[in-house]
């Protein structure tokens, strides 16, 4: 891969990275805005309404999102991306296992 295909490439993955980053923070802020409780135990009952389920469902989609984006650049060895998608894995995991954990 040449220099400035691999520049290109590492600038579509963090641009794609920061853009479900943003999803990923505001489907969180919505979801613990609205604090409800077994929320995604409600999904699976259809006692809920789409609009109060639409951010779990969000949140779903940005973590895999994310996660396809990190693996997409975790191809690349460059030392600084690597460091960034290992926090951004980290943010992800913790949050995702934080909210199961409330939610479930």
């Amino acid at each position: 891969m040449s220099d400035s295909v691999e520049n290109r490439y590492v600038r579509l993955v963090t641009k794609c990275m920061m853009r479900g980053l943003l999803i990923f923070m505001l489907s969180i802020g919505i979801i613990i805005t609205q604090d409800k409780e077994r929320l995604f135990s409600l999904f699976f009952t259809n006692q809920i309404p789409f609009t109060e389920i639409f951010p779990a469902l969000a949140f779903i989609f940005s973590c895999v999102y994310i996660w396809y984006y990190t693996w997409m650049g975790a191809k690349l060895r460059r030392r600084r991306l690597q460091i960034w998608i290992g926090y951004t894995r980290a943010v992800v995991v913790a949050a995702f296992v934080v909210l199961a954990h409330q939610y479930f």
